[in-house]
């Protein structure tokens, strides 16, 4: 018995065809939709099995040179369905981790700040922002794509799969080069190159990367500030 997703990723593998994955990303969105739900224990409607669902599906259909997606079963699998199933509860087992490492270390340096108690501009920004997050990140959607991502790497925010696109296009990047990048910095969040290059690469020297983003979060503070100021009025 033939499988449709199957079928729909061996002529993308094959042939090359971005319609075929097109239809492989619409079909497993459906099937994957429970399946995220119930490992999230949210809502199968909720925002969070949205963004955690495109993320998946971004991950597990992307590929490099010469290898195949990983949603795609292997050729002599007889039971692809089976073999989806395994590959995502595999990939959700793999963000849970690193996202509870992601939050043990933001947390960890976030205590360091505390206790050092730098008294510098920037270490004065990210207590600022931290100190009001919730308020923050409703606000954050109304700054442009690279001051908001700047200020989510600062208070440890992940970028939702619709930022990520747009941040992508913003630097002329594919969203697997960017998704690469945010992985490096989730694995290593205390290393300032690894934060750096989410947003300017591997190109741009580290010294003018730095003041780049620190002119970026600067920015995004201060029209932060405003909005914020305007809603206490």
């Amino acid at each position: 018995m033939t499988d449709q997703i199957q079928d729909l990723l061996q002529r993308f593998h094959i042939a090359g065809e971005r319609r075929a994955l097109a239809q492989a990303f619409s079909a497993l969105r459906v099937e994957f939709a429970g399946p995220v739900a119930r490992f999230l224990r949210e809502a199968p409607t909720s925002l969070i099995v949205e963004q955690v669902l495109c993320d998946l599906l971004v991950d597990l259909l992307g590929v490099t040179t010469d290898s195949r997606p990983r949603a795609m079963a292997p050729d002599d699998h007889n039971n692809p369905v089976a073999w989806r199933r395994h590959v995502l509860l595999n990939a959700l087992r793999d963000r849970s981790r690193r996202a509870r490492s992601y939050d043990k270390a933001v947390t960890a340096q976030g205590a360091e700040v505390a206790i050092t108690s730098v008294e510098t501009p920037d270490t004065e920004q990210q207590i600022e922002l931290r100190q009001q997050r919730q308020r923050v990140v409703a606000l954050l959607p109304r700054l442009d794509i690279r001051r908001r991502a700047a200020v989510a790497l600062e208070i440890g925010l992940e970028l939702p799969m619709v930022w990520i696109e747009e941040l992508a296009n913003h630097l002329g990047i594919s969203w697997s080069e960017l998704l690469t990048r945010l992985r490096n910095h989730e694995a290593a969040p205390h290393d300032e190159e690894c934060k750096l290059r989410v947003i300017y690469g591997p190109e741009h020297p580290q010294r003018t990367a730095r003041d780049a983003y620190r002119q970026t979060v600067s920015r995004a503070c201060a029209e932060l500030r405003l909005l914020l100021d305007r809603g206490r009025s």
